[in-house]
């Protein structure tokens, strides 16, 4: 085996089933190899992906939400920067490349150590602030209000909204939307080209994400946040099914430009001496007990992810999943066995008995004050620390901060006994202990280092 490259693409947001259906039969095409049983470390972005670089769970590294914490203040924190997987495989010589669409992964939220950085982000800029959105409500004119509204505004005087209003809603959601195909282009074109474009070294590590898959899906709710219109009651039959179809839009449009990805490295002569993975950092609710999005909740929508490994000299062949009828592959792993590669030229993902995915809250701040009282109990419910655990044929979710299994299932009809619920129980205790043993260690070196 002589892999030389080492390339991960996250398809960020892209659910396990949908991924089977659109997206494994283009990675078949070149010899990747499909991994079920995959759980994501936690529903989100930003905690999953420092768990990817670094190979720890998020109540280990800490980069996470909390009641207090929200975005955009959680990044990663300098004691871990230098253990990054791309920090640690530019000093064994890689030539290290970022090409991200996603605004989350960038070196300002501390994905550090790479040498070349593509920033593939764009959206509609929002221009409007809130008051101007309820003044110009004011002035709207029901189903005509794009030619009477600007009309209405111009009577009153108001000049200087109906500026900002054509500048956000027409120029930039309009047109320049149009332009970019936003929101079913994300960014994946531009990744295409940058990797075509690239002059690579004799040994590189490239990082990859593209958020086609991650709401918006239609510009007719491009304000709206997935996980903030189910926590604020404000998810409709219209805003369930502009998900779907547009998920499913998405992941097909994706899929395509997929196939053509792979086909630069192909034509770049690198697709044949490099390790890909491709996987997803979290999943997305697309209606399931009235609720959209992610970020909060632990269903296995959110939690279980799609894997694929591409390495040469392994073609339509399972290696190292003969175990995953029972076990798991959590995406904390893929630390270890990356840089397993780097060193040994061997590649092997533990396949565990027993896996976890984390919430620790709402990782944006949601105004309570705008929400009725009925509510306010809801989300702080919301804002605790709860922990999935994943052992053989079940899964429980275990509330950390108020001590109670809240729900077990059984995926292959076993009873869910006493036994079984003290066996979830007891993982979760287990992985507590050592989670805060091993944060206790790093504030011990740390203290020492400074």
């Amino acid at each position: 085996m002589n892999v030389r490259n080492i390339i991960i693409i996250i398809l960020d947001t892209l659910r396990k089933d949908y991924g089977e259906k659109y997206i494994d039969p283009v990675l078949k095409e070149y010899g990747f190899v499909y991994y079920p049983n995959v759980i994501s470390p936690s529903p989100w972005t930003i905690p999953t992906h420092v768990s990817i670089f670094v190979g720890e769970y998020p109540s280990i590294h800490g980069v996470h939400e909390t009641p207090l914490r929200k975005i955009p203040e959680i990044r990663i924190d300098k004691p871990i920067l230098k253990s990054l997987i791309s920090v640690l495989l530019k000093k064994q010589g890689y030539h290290t490349v970022l090409i991200s669409a996603n605004e989350l992964v960038q070196p300002n939220f501390g994905f550090v150590g790479f040498e070349e950085i593509y920033n593939l982000f764009w959206a509609p800029k929002k221009i409007l602030s809130l008051g101007d959105r309820n003044k110009l409500e004011k002035y709207s004119m029901g189903k005509l209000k794009y030619l009477f509204t600007p009309i209405n505004l111009l009577i009153h005087g108001e000049f200087n909204l109906l500026q900002k209003a054509f500048s956000e809603l027409v120029y930039q959601r309009r047109i320049l939307a149009f332009l970019k195909r936003y929101p079913l282009e994300k960014g994946v074109s531009t990744a295409i080209s940058v990797l075509d474009s690239l002059d690579l070294e004799e040994r590189n590590f490239i990082f990859i994400n593209l958020i086609e898959v991650h709401e918006p899906y239609s510009t007719k709710y491009h304000s709206l946040g997935g996980m903030n219109s189910t926590l604020t009651g404000q998810v409709t039959e219209d805003l369930i099914q502009d998900w779907q179809s547009g998920y499913v839009k998405e992941t097909k449009y994706l899929a395509n430009k997929l196939r053509k990805l792979l086909h630069i490295l192909q034509k770049k002569g690198i697709l044949h001496n490099s390790l890909l993975i491709v996987t997803s950092d979290h999943g997305q609710l697309l209606g399931e007990e009235d609720r959209i999005g992610h970020g909060v909740f632990l269903d296995d929508e959110l939690t279980r992810v799609p894997l694929w490994i591409g390495l040469p000299g392994v073609s339509n062949t399972p290696f190292n999943i003969k175990n995953l009828k029972v076990g798991y592959i959590s995406l904390v792993d893929l630390y270890s066995a990356l840089l397993n590669m780097a060193k040994e030229n061997t590649f092997e993902i533990p396949i565990r008995n027993v896996v976890f995915s984390e919430s620790q809250g709402i990782p944006t701040k949601i105004p309570l004050e705008k929400l009725p009282q009925k509510m306010h109990s809801w989300i702080e419910q919301l804002e605790k620390h709860r922990i999935a655990v994943y052992h053989g044929p079940y899964k429980g979710i275990y509330n950390v901060d108020d001590k109670i299994l809240e729900c077990v299932k059984s995926y292959d009809g076993s009873e869910i006994t006493k036994d079984v619920k003290d066996m979830l129980i007891k993982d979760v205790k287990k992985f507590l202990k050592q989670a805060r043993l091993k944060s206790a260690v790093r504030k011990i070196k740390l203290k020492k280092s400074l």
